[in-house]
């Protein structure tokens, strides 16, 4: 996966603020939700490192199971 950053600021921000062990993109997790096909709204979030992506991940899922989300 190739990452494009339009805003320059906010990459450099990003490539200092997380470690360098792994790809940038190993550590971003994307929801993306809607109240229909059409309207399609996405929200990132950066993590520090690829276990904390992993515990988000497994959080959601876990919180979609036990029947909390909409």
């Amino acid at each position: 996966m190739i990452c494009v950053w339009k805003d320059q600021k906010l990459q450099h921000e990003m490539m200092t603020i997380v470690a360098q062990d792994c790809a940038l993109e190993d550590k971003m997790l994307t929801v993306c939700y809607s109240c229909d096909m059409v309207n399609v709204s996405f929200v990132n979030f950066a993590a520090i490192g690829r276990n904390v992506v992993k515990v988000g991940c497994m959080s959601l899922v876990n919180f979609d199971a036990i029947g909390q989300c909409c």
